[in-house]
């Protein structure tokens, strides 16, 4: 059994992350870099900082696939964009793979990652768009307007839009290399849900569907308008899943 775990830690100060290696055998943890002397996520200024190995200023995504560890990292040349590093589970050799959704970054749109899961080398993220609006000199407005789901092969570094949804959120559950279930809570625009409480979130109408590469496009395995689900486990080319109110179900893929 892999026994690797790998966490990011934030620097209180400069609010930035460090990648750490845990041993999950006696809990203790070590922060991937090398240098002598460095201070790491003690460091004093900037300079220090960024000389450190293990500084990502980062934190969106973080898992291991296939020996090697990937994370995302901001750029000093390029920070407003999703930038996907991975290194050697020891942390060394780091190489770039790919910028995640460059293509929807502009002066009047930004990106962010809100899910992710990787399966069989490749990684399934949703990806909010806000569009930018700039309300006074130095100050801009965020406003949510459709949410991409994307498919990043991690061997080539190509990455495919499979698709684009409206007032929605979603949560990749399960994968594998040609199909992704994902459960999918359509909603009203964000102002709307902003204003609503966690009771009144938790009763909306949730779908959970999947996507095949076959078919290129997504198809529901679950849908009632009273009923929340979960996914609880894939196993053996079947899904398994459970409803708030004591509902179960299957579903081979």
């Amino acid at each position: 059994m892999d026994k690797r775990f790998y966490r990011t830690e934030s620097n209180i100060q400069y609010s930035d992350y460090f990648l750490y290696f845990m041993d999950t055998e006696n809990g203790n943890s070590v922060i991937l870099c090398s240098k002598a002397g460095c201070q790491h996520d003690k460091a004093e200024d900037w300079d220090e900082i960024y000389a450190c190995e293990a500084f990502i200023n980062g934190g969106a995504v973080l898992f291991y696939s296939d020996g090697y560890l990937y994370y995302d990292k901001i750029e000093q040349d390029n920070p407003n964009a999703i930038h996907l590093y991975r290194r050697n589970a020891d942390g060394t050799a780091e190489k770039k793979v790919a910028t995640l959704c460059e293509a929807y970054f502009s002066k009047t749109t930004s990106v962010e990652i809100a899910g992710y899961l990787c399966a069989d080398g490749i990684l399934y993220y949703s990806a909010p768009i806000y569009g930018i609006v700039e309300e006074s000199p130095n100050n801009f407005v965020l406003s949510r307007s459709e949410v991409l789901l994307m498919r990043l092969d991690l061997t080539t570094g190509k990455e495919k839009e499979i698709l684009r949804l409206k007032d929605t959120y979603i949560r990749p559950l399960a994968a594998r290399k040609d199909a992704l279930i994902f459960h999918r809570l359509d909603a009203l625009p964000q102002e709307e849900m902003l204003e609503m409480d966690a009771e009144k979130l938790d009763a909306m109408p949730a779908l959970l569907q999947i996507w095949t590469e076959s078919s290129g496009s997504a198809a529901t395995i679950f849908e009632k308008t009273d009923e929340q689900c979960w996914m609880v486990g894939v196993y053996g080319g079947k899904a398994y899943y459970v409803g708030r109110n004591e509902y179960a179900g299957q579903y081979t893929y």
